[in-house]
């Protein structure tokens, strides 16, 4: 089977292109390198990651519409994923995220590809106060969760017009190996640069999020489109747990103690970023149901394998 993924040299992308290349697929990738970490764009570039690779924009359809040909699965992650940075560039995260989408969508009709995952993120639900399933309304507080928001619409409105064959996902703190930033990766360089001292941490101890380990997501994601009962529908893709902040950091500290020497105290600052959710939890009994799908790698297990993978890339030893 041949596999396309968008944004495929980035985080989850990067994982998912391993996954896919295991697992026999042959695997094309587009990708703009912006929000690839260096060795992750060295192999893609040298053909090690993918059988095709294309330094390619999506938003200029002209440029990626070549890669579409006789694929059969799409699977479009590229995106500017990053909340702060819509909030100071809206234009680019709005071009990227919903007319690169539209681009995507435009080529996966064109030449008739057998399913597309779209993937957004939790971010279109907004400030929410409880655990929220894919019927809550969206409500996004910021420019990237608005650009998601629009993405899903597209692709939703591209299903029903068209009878485009899309999947959409909701993305709930994806974390692991590749991983460039957010809040485990920059947790862990302040623990380290802290050297045994106090760290400060955004927001409040109590901030929640249902982290998942990015080998469930993507796996997560071939089985949804190899799942014909998923075509049309919206699944969340979370942890099976809720975890505080303040819990975070203590399994982080233990982790990277294995390597250096723990923080003995946290402060909070008691605010964060502009777009920041204090609460941030979704129920995954739909695709459970549809998919036959839940997480398997606990939080300590998954932050070890995090930790392990940024103390071997990271120069901090």
């Amino acid at each position: 089977m041949r596999a396309l993924v968008t944004g495929g040299a980035g985080f989850i992308g990067s994982n998912l292109v391993k996954r896919l290349g295991n697992r026999g697929y042959h695997v094309t990738v587009i990708d703009n390198l912006k929000n690839s970490l260096p060795e992750q764009a060295k192999k893609a570039l040298n053909g090690d990651l993918c059988d095709v690779f294309g330094v390619e924009d999506i938003r200029d359809i002209r440029s990626i519409k070549k890669y579409f040909k006789d694929v059969d699965f799409v699977f479009h992650l590229a995106a500017n994923a990053d909340v702060p940075s819509s909030v100071s560039d809206p234009e680019y995260d709005f071009t990227t995220n919903v007319i690169g989408t539209k681009n995507v969508l435009e080529c996966v009709l064109e030449f008739g590809c057998k399913r597309v995952l779209f993937s957004s993120s939790a971010a279109v639900y907004g400030g929410v106060k409880e655990t929220v399933d894919e019927n809550a309304i969206l409500a996004p507080i910021s420019p990237y969760g608005a650009s998601k928001a629009c993405g899903e619409m597209m692709a939703q409105a591209y299903k029903n017009a068209y009878g485009l064959p899309v999947s959409i996902v909701r993305i709930f703190n994806s974390y692991g190996p590749h991983q460039r930033h957010y809040v485990m990766v920059d947790l862990f360089k302040k623990i380290v640069e802290a050297k045994g001292g106090m760290i400060e941490v955004l927001g409040n101890p109590d901030i929640v999020r249902c982290y998942c380990f990015v080998s469930d997501t993507i796996k997560a994601f071939e089985e949804i489109v190899l799942c014909p009962s998923a075509e049309g529908e919206v699944f969340n893709i979370a942890g099976s747990k809720n975890t505080k902040i303040s819990e975070l950091v203590d399994i982080l500290s233990a982790s990277v103690s294995r390597y250096f020497k723990a923080p003995l105290e946290a402060k909070y600052t008691g605010v964060s970023w502009k777009g920041d959710l204090n609460f941030l939890s979704g129920n995954i009994e739909k695709i459970k149901r549809v998919v036959g799908w839940e997480p398997s790698v606990d939080l300590k297990t998954g932050v070890d394998m995090l930790v392990d993978d940024l103390y071997s890339r990271i120069d901090c030893k």
